[in-house]
């Protein structure tokens, strides 16, 4: 596996691990949890499809979450 050139440089310690992949027609809609050093984001990516099964649009959202604070802890991590 080879990494994109833009991450060769990234912080250690940083964990990346898929959480859920959903498919609806031309969507998909994919989370993922990313670990930071002191820090834990989730990621939202939204992908469409065109009829060839590439992806034509991507959309994606982040947000650094607290599992101290979350009402649900375990779902996050």
């Amino acid at each position: 596996l080879t990494t994109s050139p833009q991450f060769k440089n990234r912080p250690k310690g940083i964990k990346f691990k898929p959480a859920y992949i959903l498919a609806d027609g031309d969507f998909v809609y994919m989370q993922n949890r990313k670990k930071l050093p002191g820090k834990k984001v989730l990621i939202q990516h939204t992908f469409r499809l065109n009829e060839d099964g590439k992806i034509d649009e991507h959309w994606s959202t982040s947000t650094v979450v607290d599992p101290e604070k979350s009402k649900n802890p375990k779902a996050l991590y």
